[in-house]
């Protein structure tokens, strides 16, 4: 704990505020989000299933539309600090939408259409948090210090999902422990409007550096404009030659505030290795790769787990939330022990494929207690299931920050909003899935949906054994760079020191 707190400050305004943003989500998001929404749609649509992962589907597919250009913008057109303003203000909006959907009569057919669209909305402008504003900490980490600090986001985001699921419990223990649908839409309004504090958080972002360097492209833009409408007598751009290869910069898809980036990328493959021979600039794809197909399982079960547990375990409210408390104080201390784990097992992709196995040996199990308990006599006693749920969704969940610092320490600063928002397509994946998940709990049983889910995992895990070896660089304790750009090489010194040289350190 002394050493999370160190971590803390020795953070930027900007890196602790991405964490208190993070942390007032998953709040609102632990309320809402998981068990009750679930619960909600599958009231709603008679305890159908299929139709609950359309909804979840309908989420995914808006983040899809969403990642890419939000990335892209974030990067090149706008800065980050300005995007999540803006995103603050949207999501505040759509927080309104939906709450209004909740609350406004009107039959559940329609309301189950209107809600499904809300998600999508959620979708949308929620993905400003998990993209361009998760860049802005890595922007502000030193990437020697990144696996600690990504360890301090996840244990906050954790921390605050253990009090999201306790205040449902308040809730239910108030209004009546059942899964009636009246109590779940005052819960659902709860949640949702937890998330006005996370807007108003998003407006607070201070300047950043990226501010400075946009502002200075721009306006080495509009010189270069005016210098070619003969509007200036002595350009301030320099020489034809400077102007020239300024051009050439923004030809190639380069501004001179990323010529440094630029050069880091051509000579990654400097770096090192794998044993497969994968050099480091290929990183960022195979973990990209691995997200999208374990989100892709994930997606089968997920959001399933509170249905299963209503259904098939006769669970009440409070001992579903109950389990969903206890879940992150087992989550937080498995990322801990994963990022140990690294140094026992060679390396933090040998430790992430460790943890992912021993996880899905754990859904295995419940699948093979689900289809053989009856058979066999066996008694599916709901505290076994539970225990197995619980071990292993901390356990999958815990290689979170291993995988974040590997991405931020092997891919361009430039790159890393595209990247982030990239990755946000594997919810689409992850949510994609539920779709067909719900067809699988109604048609086969929820059992069967562990064992597809486990098996498409297991190839998730696999897809990391090819940057084994060299490939992703050590992390250094010290604060250093880590030498993901093959440091050491003139030109690549050169530009850092002319990109320092026009756009200063804050």
């Amino acid at each position: 704990m002394s050493k999370l707190v160190k971590v803390w400050g020795e953070l930027t305004r900007n890196a602790k505020l991405v964490i208190v943003v993070a942390a007032l989500q998953g709040m609102s998001d632990s309320v809402w989000s998981g068990t009750v929404c679930a619960a909600y749609l599958y009231a709603l649509t008679g305890n159908n299933n299929t139709r609950v992962g359309y909804a979840e589907a309908a989420n995914g597919l808006a983040v899809l539309i969403s990642a890419l250009p939000i990335g892209y913008i974030s990067d090149k057109l706008i800065s980050r600090r300005k995007l999540a303003k803006i995103g603050g203000v949207l999501y505040a909006l759509a927080t309104t939408v939906t709450m209004a959907v909740v609350l406004v009569p009107m039959p559940d057919h329609a309301r189950y259409y209107a809600f499904t669209g809300c998600l999508a909305l959620q979708g949308l402008f929620g993905g400003v948090v998990s993209g361009p504003i998760q860049a802005m900490l890595a922007d502000e980490t030193p990437p020697g210090r990144r696996s600690e600090v990504y360890v301090l986001l996840f244990a906050a985001y954790l921390f605050s999902s253990v009090c999201g699921p306790l205040v449902a419990i308040c809730l239910f223990w108030r209004l009546g422990n059942h899964w009636g649908i009246d109590v779940l839409e005052t819960v659902l309004c709860v949640g949702f409007a937890l998330q006005w504090p996370t807007s108003a958080a998003m407006l607070g972002f201070a300047r950043t550096q990226q501010d400075d360097e946009l502002d200075a492209a721009a306006e080495r833009r509009r010189q270069r404009r005016q210098q070619a409408a003969g509007e200036l007598e002595d350009p301030l751009l320099g020489g034809g030659d400077d102007a020239e290869g300024d051009l050439k910069d923004e030809a190639g898809g380069t501004s001179g505030m990323h010529r440094a980036d630029s050069s880091s990328s051509m000579t990654m493959l400097e770096h090192g290795t794998s044993w497969m021979g994968v050099h480091t600039r290929r990183v960022p794809l195979i973990m990209f790769l691995g997200t999208v197909l374990i989100s892709i399982g994930s997606g089968m079960t997920t959001k399933f787990f509170p249905l299963f547990f209503l259904s098939d375990l006769r669970l009440t409210p409070i001992e579903v939330q109950a389990i969903y408390a206890c879940l992150p104080l087992l989550m937080a201390p498995a990322s801990h022990l994963c990022h140990v784990a690294a140094n026992v097992f060679g390396g933090r992709v040998a430790s992430i494929m460790v943890f992912k196995f021993f996880g899905i040996s754990l859904l295995l199990c419940m699948w093979a207690l689900e289809k053989y308990a009856r058979e066999f006599s066996i008694v599916k006693h709901p505290i076994v299931m539970c225990l197995l749920y619980l071990c292993r969704t901390s356990i999958i969940n815990s290689t979170y920050p291993l995988e974040e610092s590997i991405l931020m320490d092997t891919c361009p600063a430039s790159q890393r909003s595209r990247w982030k928002s990239l990755e946000s397509i594997s919810q689409f994946g992850w949510c994609g899935s539920a779709a067909l998940g719900g067809v699988l709990c109604d048609h086969h049983g929820y059992g069967f949906t562990f064992l597809v889910t486990a098996c498409i995992q297991a190839t998730s895990a696999c897809v990391y054994a090819p940057i084994l070896g060299g490939a992703v660089p050590p992390e250094h304790k010290d604060g250093e760079e880590t030498d993901v750009d093959g440091t050491g090489d003139d030109a690549v010194a050169a530009a850092r020191d002319e990109e320092v040289a026009d756009h200063p350190t804050r």
